[in-house]
């Protein structure tokens, strides 16, 4: 297995060694120069669409000199030949910068994967996430469509014309056959995190149970979730009954309290069901993480929620 190339302050140097880099995916194994690590060793965190079922690895390696260390992360499932996904986060010794930004199209044209495909890109873009600001392209071949992305911050020195001292690049591809839509796109931009730095916000969902009372028929059990993400102060929530109601989705607000825990939390909720009916009602998070609340649908049937960690 080759070495990444000596990383120096200049960007030119920097797409060779993340070039050479990428024959690491390749490899059976690791060897000397590479560090196998699990998902909780390593600082890359990327959870968009289609990720969780893939086989992931995790690698590390540093420069001799100390100039640079570097992660990898690579997805590969059943769904294709080449890799779904793949993550390299580079930090740069103090004192060492990138003098300039790349565009992520020049990275993704020397990533091996790639050497003999016929790739077609498309306009650069601008977007954000937790880590600044990302620039990426669509790009494809055969019938695969693809995201590549690269993004650089961290400190630059006096007079500020540097690109800072990390990067983070990589791309995402579709199944083959499968659209890159703008939904999905914008979810690999902002699912992509460095820990130390800014991780993405991973929606969590909460198991309900809902008893739904009616005048004159029997009580029923019901299940929904009542889904949230780290530091927000709203969410979603859904749950299904029995006709005429069907599935029932909507949103809920915090009054106080709330966050990742779901201590001491008060919440507002309010849903739309089929027929034209809606519910609303309150809920509460005591300080053991036990949740329950109240609402009535407009048809005037009485609903009770209740979670228990």
């Amino acid at each position: 297995m080759r070495r990444a190339g000596r990383v120096e302050t200049s960007c030119g140097a920097m797409v060779l060694a993340v070039a050479l880099l990428g024959q690491a995916v390749y490899a059976q194994d690791t060897g000397e120069e590479w560090q196998s690590q699990t998902a909780e060793q390593s600082r890359i965190v990327f959870v968009a669409p289609g990720l969780r079922d893939q086989r992931v690895r995790y690698l590390s390696s540093a420069a001799q000199d100390h100039d640079y260390k570097i992660e990898i992360a690579f997805w590969r499932g059943d769904a294709a030949h080449h890799n779904k996904a793949l993550v390299q986060f580079v930090e740069l010794s103090p004192n060492r910068h990138f003098r300039t930004k790349q565009d992520p199209k020049d990275f993704i044209e020397r990533f091996p994967a790639f050497e003999d495909r016929d790739l077609e890109f498309g306009g650069l873009k601008r977007n954000g996430n937790r880590l600044g600001t990302v620039e990426s392209r669509r790009f494809g071949f055969d019938d695969v469509q693809c995201l590549g992305f690269a993004q650089y911050w961290g400190e630059s020195w006096g007079d500020g014309m540097n690109a800072g001292t990390n990067l983070l690049n990589g791309y995402y591809c579709a199944d083959p056959g499968r659209p890159l839509t703008k939904e999905l796109r914008q979810a690999v931009i902002k699912d992509l995190g460095i820990k130390g730095w800014a991780v993405p916000a991973v929606r969590q969902a909460l198991p309900l149970e809902i008893w739904l009372e009616r005048p004159g028929r029997p009580s029923g059990l019901y299940f929904g979730k009542l889904f949230f993400v780290e530091g927000a102060g709203e969410g979603d929530l859904e749950f299904r009954l029995p006709l005429p109601y069907g599935l029932c989705k909507g949103r809920w607000t915090a009054r106080a309290g709330a966050n990742s825990t779901f201590r001491q939390a008060d919440l507002d909720w309010e849903v739309a069901c089929a027929a034209d009916v809606k519910a609303a009602g309150a809920y509460r998070f005591d300080d053991s993480g036990h949740g329950e609340g109240k609402g009535r649908t407009t048809d005037g049937a009485l609903l009770s929620l209740e979670f228990d960690s």
